[in-house]
C-alpha cells in the first residue's frame, strides 16, 4: 500500500508548479519613480524624503533620476523666453526640443509637444487613455492568464495534501502492522518503514516550501493587481496631466479633447507663454530625406534620434528612425525644425529597436486640432 501511494505522489509531483507569468506581470506595471523632496532644516542638515515638508524650507524636487524639478510656483509664466535663455539653442532642431515636454500618467509616461504658443500640447491618444490601448488588453489578459494560473497550482495543491494525508494514515496502519511482527520480520518492517517515513518527510517539506512560495507570490499578484486596477480607473478618467519641459520643470496640464479617428489628444496648459513647433508641409516631404525624432525613448527625457523617410502614405509617414516607447506623442521633424507628423508606433518583428516609426501626418493633424480646439 505504502509504494502505490509514493508512485501516486511521483506521478503528481509534476503539477506542483508556479505560475510563470507572475513576475512578467509584477515588472510590467511598475510606474514611474515618486518625486523625492530635498530640503534643509533650520541647522543647516539636508533631508530626502517623499514628502513635502510642511514649514517653509526651500524645497528642490528631485524626479526619479534624481535631476532637480521645478513645481508650477517656482516657473515663469513666459516659458518661451525662459527657455531659450537658458538654452540658447544653436540649431532648428535644438530650438524645437524646447517645445517637446513629457507626460506622465498613472499607467506611464509619454511625449508631446507645444503646437502654439498659447499652451496647446499635441501628443496620442494611447498616452493619455493608455487603458484603451491594445496594449493594455495584452496586460489584461496576462493578468487573466495569471489568475487562471494561481487555480490550477492551487489545484495541484490540495491533490498534494490529500495524498500526504492518505499516506499518514498508511503509515500509521504500518505502524500497527510492526507492533504485530517478531524477530527477523518486524526488524525488516522497521527498516522498511523507516525508508517511507523518510520519503513522506521529504515530499511533506516540499508540500510546506512550494505552498510558502505560492502564498508569497500570490499575495504579490493580488496586491499588484489591485495597484493595477486602481491605476487604471483612475487612467480612464484623468482629466488632467503632469508635464515636464525641457528644464524637468514639471506644471499640470488638462485635457481638451481626443480624437475619434485618430491615435492624437489635446492638452491645453493654461496662463503660461510657451515654446511651440511650426507646422511644415506634407508636400516637402520624400523618400530619403532626413527627419528627426524628439521624445523621451525608455524614460530618458529630451531625447533626439534621427533617420530617413522610408514611405509617404496619406495615413502614415514611415521611417527609420527609432520611434521606442516614450518617444509616442513626439514631433517628426525636419532638418529646419518644423513638424511634419507626430510619431506614434513601431513595426517591428522583434522586441529589439530594429523596424520602422509610423507618425500621423501632419495634415490629419492640422485637420484633427482644429476639431479639437471646436474651431
Amino acid at each position: 500500500m505504502m509504494k502505490h501511494k509514493d508512485t501516486k505522489l511521483k506521478r503528481d509531483k509534476r503539477d506542483l508548479r508556479l505560475p510563470t507569468g507572475v513576475c512578467l506581470f509584477l515588472s510590467v506595471i511598475g510606474m514611474a519613480s515618486a518625486e523625492i523632496y530635498k530640503y534643509q532644516d533650520e541647522q543647516g542638515r539636508w533631508h530626502f524624503s517623499d514628502r513635502a515638508p510642511t514649514n517653509d524650507a526651500d524645497i528642490e524636487v528631485l524626479d526619479g533620476a534624481g535631476k532637480t524639478t521645478r513645481g508650477a510656483d517656482q516657473i515663469s509664466t513666459d516659458i518661451k523666453t525662459e527657455l531659450e535663455k537658458k538654452y540658447n539653442p544653436h540649431s532648428a532642431i535644438d530650438a524645437a526640443t524646447l517645445a517637446v515636454v513629457a507626460i506622465e500618467t498613472s499607467l506611464g509616461s509619454g511625449s508631446g509637444f507645444f503646437f502654439s504658443e498659447d499652451g496647446y500640447i499635441l501628443t496620442n491618444k494611447h498616452v493619455v487613455r493608455p487603458s484603451e490601448t491594445d496594449k493594455w488588453q495584452e496586460l489584461q489578459d496576462t493578468v487573466n492568464d495569471n489568475e487562471q494560473q494561481f487555480k490550477e497550482a492551487r489545484k495541484a495543491l490540495v491533490r498534494r495534501s490529500e495524498d500526504l494525508a492518505e499516506m499518514r494514515a498508511a503509515l500509521k496502519d504500518y505502524e500497527q502492522e510492526i507492533e504485530r511482527k517478531i524477530g527477523s520480520g518486524r526488524r525488516a518492517a522497521e527498516a522498511e518503514y523507516r525508508i517511507l517515513s523518510a520519503r513522506y518527510e521529504k515530499y511533506n517539506k516540499e508540500y510546506i516550501e512550494v505552498k510558502k512560495d505560492l502564498d508569497l507570490k500570490e499575495r504579490e499578484f493580488k496586491s499588484a493587481k489591485s495597484e493595477f486596477e486602481m491605476q487604471s480607473g483612475a487612467a480612464a478618467f484623468a482629466r488632467n496631466f503632469k508635464i515636464f519641459l525641457k528644464d524637468d520643470s514639471h506644471l499640470s496640464a488638462r485635457l481638451v479633447g481626443v480624437s475619434r479617428d485618430h491615435d492624437l489628444a489635446l492638452l491645453k496648459l493654461d496662463g503660461y507663454k510657451t515654446p511651440s513647433i511650426k507646422p511644415g508641409s506634407i508636400g516637402r516631404l520624400s523618400q530619403g530625406m532626413t527627419v528627426f525624432a524628439v521624445g523621451s525613448p525608455l524614460g530618458l527625457k529630451d531625447s533626439v534620434t534621427s533617420g530617413v523617410v522610408s514611405r509617404i502614405h496619406d495615413d502614415y509617414v514611415a521611417t527609420d528612425t527609432k520611434i521606442l516607447p516614450g518617444n509616442s506623442g513626439g514631433p517628426l521633424l525636419t532638418d529646419d525644425g518644423l513638424v511634419v507628423g507626430i510619431n506614434t508606433l513601431r513595426v517591428s518583428q522583434s522586441l529589439g529597436t530594429e523596424g520602422f516609426g509610423l507618425a500621423i501626418p501632419i495634415n490629419i493633424v492640422n485637420e484633427e486640432f482644429r476639431k479639437m480646439r471646436g474651431n
